[in-house]
C-alpha cells in the first residue's frame, strides 16, 4: 500500500491518515486471508502490495475490532475458528462416495453409490473441536465457584457408645435448629441411628 492510497486528514501530512471504505474493506480481506493461515507474502501477492503492507493491513483490520488488552490474538484465533467451522460444515453436509482400493466409486448391486461416512465423521469431530476451542477462548468453560460451609464438632467416644450417640444426636438437632438440614445431615442422622 502506498501513501497515495491514503487520504490525509486536514492539511497536515504527519502520520494522520483516514482510510476510505475501500481501504477498510481491503484491510479486512487481508485479515480474512491471514485467518486462513496465508502468509503475509501470499496476501501481498493477491492484493498487489508488499509483504510489509499486507502485515499493516491485517494489523489495522484487527485494530478495528473493539477489544481490551490482549484481545488481538483472541480476535485472530476466533476468525480462524470461524473459517474452519465454515469449511467443516460444507464437508459435513456433502455426500462423499465410497472409493475402493483400486480408486473406483463403490456402487450397490442394484445401482447407486455407497456413501463414505468417514469424511463426515471427521468434519463433525472438527466442529466439536472448534466449539471446545471457542468456548475456552471466550471463557465459557470457567470453573464454577462453590462455597462449602459447615459445623465442626467433636464427639467423645471414650465415654461409651450411649454418650457418643447422645452427642451426635444433639449435634444433628442443632443443625436442624439452624435451618441447615441438608442431604448430608440426613445421611449422618441415619448412620448415627443405625450404628446401635
Amino acid at each position: 500500500m502506498t501513501t497515495r492510497d491514503l487520504e490525509p486528514i486536514g492539511s497536515t501530512l504527519v502520520d494522520m491518515w483516514e482510510r476510505t471504505p475501500e481501504q477498510i474493506e481491503k484491510d479486512h480481506r487481508a485479515a480474512e486471508m491471514r485467518s486462513r493461515s496465508m502468509t503475509y507474502e501470499q496476501i501481498g501477492q493477491q492484493l498487489g502490495v508488499t509483504r510489509q503492507a499486507a502485515h499493516k493491513m491485517v494489523q489495522r483490520a484487527i485494530e478495528d475490532i473493539p477489544k481490551e488488552g490482549g484481545e488481538n490474538a483472541r480476535a485472530m484465533e476466533l476468525m480462524k475458528l470461524d473459517y474452519i467451522e465454515r469449511r467443516a460444515f460444507v464437508i459435513a453436509n456433502t455426500k462423499h462416495p465410497s472409493i475402493s482400493n483400486s480408486g473406483k466409486v463403490v456402487v450397490r448391486d442394484g445401482g447407486g453409490e455407497i456413501e463414505d461416512d468417514a469424511p463426515v465423521l471427521k468434519a463433525l469431530d472438527t466442529l466439536l473441536k472448534v466449539s471446545l476451542t471457542r468456548s475456552k477462548l471466550l471463557g465459557l468453560n470457567a470453573p464454577t465457584q462453590t462455597e462449602l460451609t459447615g459445623i465442626v464438632a467433636t464427639v467423645d467416644v471414650t465415654q461409651g457408645a450411649d454418650k457418643a450417640r447422645e452427642q451426635v444426636l444433639r449435634l444433628l438437632s442443632r443443625l436442624r435448629d439452624e435451618d441447615s438440614l441438608t442431604e448430608a445431615n440426613e445421611i449422618i442422622s441415619i448412620s448415627a441411628l443405625e450404628t446401635d
